[in-house]
């Protein structure tokens, strides 16, 4: 239609601020609020770990966290203080946590419209006068029915990035404590290698004692001089073994401390007097581990893309308003130069000519809606709906590949951690006590001069042998709870009372 230029300028006007407005609602949207989801993470490692997780981990600054840091250091550590500075101060924690602000940075993103677009165009008359003027605003409308299903898929990404986070910190926390265990368990080494260099010494006093009243020899002294030897050796191997053990932990902890000044004040637990029902941790670590929920959260964005992809066959409709202005000439078919001696006479002075029709009303602006779509002629969308059909087809193949790889290390971790906590129990009760008594009649027997030193020394090997071997098994029970805990998906304390996770899985919403 035509109208006055007047009401041109107003319609494009108008046109501008419904885009801008478009444009502002967006905007006003598009605020990226993470800290639900990291909170979330900190549930989710609770009940999986047993750890806690603050939910500004990720924005913790590095004053704030020495602070941290140096109050828990200076209490000595234990396990669970190791747990809690972990998920404060391991660099891959917080990364974690930074991978599920980007999620949901484009949750956010899906849910905004497009922006209008707006073109300007203008020609020139090679004789002069007005220009050619065109104006056009359009948005696209393929976002009415895109953006759902975008924002299903961010949001199923979404999901599964905030699993995937709580099962890597899960893991972390796990393998914390573990490194724990295990360093205390290298301290306890120590401990024995210098006893055991304590009790050579003393052999060496008693095989010197006996050769100086003449009822030893020197062999026997050189035989226990070279058994202290190999005490000394062993000690420092293990003291180097120790220092190993906590480096791994001051990395999983991410403090830049010196490992030998950390204080290990908790104690290598024993064995857990329990049995284990696999079938039943099976089932548990199936249906609740995180890694199969991520997987099961995969498998849903990926049915999210093919629905999208089926959508996208019109991606590009675009409805707006456009205006244009015909241009003008300067004069048309006047006479300019008779116009102005005609005009400069009646006014008794010299004007310009009048350049345009007298008759011309400005009725030249022409305004009206617009739509354009692109024609799905030779690309239907054809190629990218395969795509994600085999991509969903792909994610169910690896939720079953995994779930069958998670009973099978679920039964695996069962067996371990249950030979391990066997074998603990069956040295300490029988192997120990046999060796220690053998010692010390071998120690009687070589006083009353009834045996050589030698069976002094073979006793003591075997005393100093089951005591480390109880020490590694003990350190392997410890190591096994963690790894069942990896394996189940759930603390320590709730896989020892199936019962009770039934009815806590039954009361959880």
């Amino acid at each position: 239609m035509r109208v006055g230029k007047k009401s041109a300028r107003q319609a494009v006007v108008l046109a501008a601020c419904a885009g801008g407005v478009v444009c502002g609602a967006g905007a006003g949207c598009a605020k990226v609020n993470p800290r639900p989801d990291f909170e979330q993470v900190s549930e989710l490692v609770g009940a999986s770990a047993g750890g806690d997780l603050p939910p500004n981990a990720v924005y913790a600054g590095e004053d704030a966290l020495k602070a941290e840091t140096d109050a828990l250091l200076a209490d000595g550590l234990t396990s669970e203080t190791c747990a809690r500075l972990c998920v404060r101060r391991n660099p891959r924690v917080r990364a974690a946590l930074a991978r599920v602000g980007a999620a949901r940075a484009d949750v956010v993103q899906a849910s905004l419209l497009s922006n209008p677009g707006l073109s300007l165009s203008s020609r020139f008359p090679d004789g002069g006068g007005l220009t050619n003027l065109e104006v056009a605003i359009a948005q696209n409308l393929s976002d009415l029915w895109l953006i759902p299903v975008r924002r299903r898929a961010a949001e199923g990404e979404l999901v599964r990035e905030v699993l995937e986070a709580a099962r890597e910190v899960s893991e972390t926390v796990t393998s914390t404590r573990a490194a724990y265990f295990e360093a205390v368990t290298a301290d306890e080494a120590v401990v024995l290698a210098r006893e055991h260099r304590e009790l050579t010494a003393r052999l060496v006093e008693i095989a010197e004692a006996r050769r100086d009243a003449g009822v030893g020899s020197e062999i026997d002294v050189n035989v226990a001089r070279a058994e202290g030897l190999r005490a000394e050796v062993a000690a420092r191997e293990v003291e180097r073994e120790a220092f190993e053990a906590r480096r791994r932990l001051c990395v999983l902890l991410g403090v830049p401390t010196d490992p030998r000044a950390i204080v290990l004040t908790e104690a290598l637990p024993e064995a857990p007097d329990a049995s284990l029902d696999p079938e039943t941790l099976v089932e548990l670590s199936v249906s609740g581990r995180l890694d199969v929920r991520a997987a099961e959260a995969l498998v849903r964005r990926a049915a999210a893309r093919v629905t999208e992809a089926r959508r996208s066959v019109f991606s590009e409709v675009e409805v707006g308003v456009a205006m244009e202005r015909a241009d003008r000439p300067p004069g048309g078919d006047k006479n300019i130069l008779f116009n102005t001696l005609h005009e400069s006479a009646h006014a008794g002075e010299l004007v310009g000519p009048e350049l345009y029709h007298p008759d011309d009303d400005g009725q030249d602006v022409i305004l009206g809606p617009t739509l354009s779509f692109a024609l799905p002629i030779f690309d239907q969308n054809q190629a990218r709906l395969a795509r994600a059909e085999f991509e969903l087809i792909e994610a169910r193949l690896l939720l079953e590949a995994l779930k069958l790889d998670v009973a099978q290390q679920t039964r695996s971790a069962c067996v371990t951690a249950a030979t391990a906590w066997g074998t603990s129990v069956f040295y300490r009760d029988e192997l120990l006590p046999l060796a220690q008594t053998n010692l010390e009649l071998s120690r009687e027997a070589y006083r009353s001069g009834k045996v050589s030193v030698l069976s002094v020394v073979e006793a003591q090997r075997a005393v100093v042998s089951a005591r480390r071997e109880h020490l590694n098994v003990r350190g392997a029970s410890a190591r096994a709870v963690s790894e069942l805990e990896k394996a189940v998906g759930l603390p320590i304390t709730r896989i020892l009372a199936p019962e009770r996770n039934g009815v806590d899985e039954a009361e959880s919403p």
